[in-house]
């Protein structure tokens, strides 16, 4: 009797754990409004959020530490898994208020070059990015390093030099943001889950209801 009512629950999404992995370089502005929403729905359904690279949570996720996760990365998605895109998120040049990008529409490429840059330790563009403006001629210079996204908005903030910045991950209010352009930059966010893996039915209603949710979402720019 234990049994089949724990079954029930199951499908009932009745006392439910769903743990979902967060790559830790994606903002909270998109995520809160339908976590919010996905609670309302479903009280019952415990959500234990865990952060890291791509590459952690494509590790957890693979051992079975996590059910879900939401995460992007330039390289193809391996075949181990099943990824439905949510949205694409350009990338953005941060500075303080009064830097000379302030008056302009878009950051290219080559302008960076010479200029003191911030750099977020854990971004997985960091190295696709640096090849790209190599191409183009631009060599930036390190003057700060942190896997801390705030102090490194901070550091912008406070003149230090520039960051390179998901559009969605902006959260230091007062940070001035322009788009990078010659060539843009952009990383598609993804809902991803293992092959062929029976799944909770959470782990069902939550991949049904993201895809639902974010999708249909207008793009903000920065």
């Amino acid at each position: 009797d234990a049994a089949k009512e724990r079954a029930r629950s199951f499908v009932r999404l009745d006392d439910v754990e769903l743990k979902l992995g967060m790559m830790c370089t994606i903002g909270p502005h998109r995520f809160v409004p339908f976590l919010q929403a996905f609670r309302e729905r479903h009280p019952k359904v415990r959500l234990a959020v865990q952060d890291g690279s791509s590459e952690e949570l494509r590790e957890r996720l693979a051992k079975g530490d996590l059910d879900v996760a939401i995460y992007g990365q330039p390289e193809e998605i391996d075949d181990r898994f099943h990824a439905r895109r949510l949205y694409d998120e350009r990338f953005v040049i941060g500075v303080r208020p009064g830097h000379a990008f302030e008056k302009q529409n878009a950051v290219r490429v080559k302008e960076l070059d010479g200029m003191p840059y911030l750099n977020r330790s854990d971004c997985e563009f960091f190295g696709h990015a640096g090849r790209l403006w190599r191409e183009q001629g631009t060599q930036v210079s390190m003057v700060f390093r942190s896997n801390r996204d705030d102090w490194v908005q901070s550091m912008a903030l406070a003149g230090l030099g520039f960051t390179f910045i998901p559009e969605f991950a902006v959260t230091m209010p007062g940070l001035c943001v322009r788009p990078l352009i010659d060539p843009e930059i952009t990383r598609v966010i993804q809902v991803v889950t293992v092959r062929d893996r029976p799944h909770v039915p959470a782990v069902g209603a939550f991949v049904r209801e993201v895809l639902a949710f974010l999708v249909v979402l207008p793009e903000v720019h920065a």
